[in-house]
């Protein structure tokens, strides 16, 4: 049987700062259009504009990755401490395992 040690605590960590990351990516476009706004040169300001908009399609999918990440780091560590709270329980007398506990076959190294 392979053990398998995870850090829980950094897991929920990145999802928060992956969530961060969404959010600022969600927010970029409003962001540089107060910066366009703020430069003070017509020039500066329109390439700031033009760059914003430029990748917006990309940032999109950039932004549903991240939040695909972030949602699947904290989902890792839920399900992770749920069974081992579960599984020390089960050593302990006090409850059995859920059904839904029962761990699946993974390769994970």
């Amino acid at each position: 049987m392979q053990r398998i040690q995870l850090d829980l605590e950094r897991l929920r960590r990145s999802g928060q700062m992956l969530d961060a990351v969404r959010v600022e990516f969600e927010e970029a476009t409003a962001n540089a259009h107060g910066v366009a706004e703020a430069v003070g040169h017509r020039g500066l300001s329109a390439a700031i504009t033009r760059f914003a908009e430029s990748w917006d399609d990309r940032r999109a999918d950039m932004t549903e990755n991240i939040a695909a990440l972030g949602q699947a780091a904290s989902g890792i560590a839920e399900a992770f401490g749920d069974l081992d709270v579960a599984y020390a329980a089960s050593l302990e007398g006090t409850s059995p395992p859920p059904a839904s506990a029962t761990p699946r076959r993974a390769d994970a190294r």
